[in-house]
């Protein structure tokens, strides 16, 4: 099987939360990397934003 899209759990909920279901993001990374404060969540982010620009599935 050929996967059209592969992306990390910080992509992925990322992705979602742009799509409007942030409740299923947090979901998505509390249970791939546990809880984290706002704050620790702010650089992670905008670093997993850039890696979605370079794979060209963000704009």
């Amino acid at each position: 099987m050929d996967f059209v899209l592969t992306c990390t759990s910080e992509e992925l909920a990322l992705m979602v939360s742009v799509a409007g279901y942030d409740s299923v993001a947090k979901g998505i990374v509390e249970a791939a990397v546990g809880k984290k404060s706002g704050q620790e969540w702010v650089p992670t982010m905008e670093a997993t934003s850039k890696q979605l620009i370079m794979k060209r599935i963000f704009d």
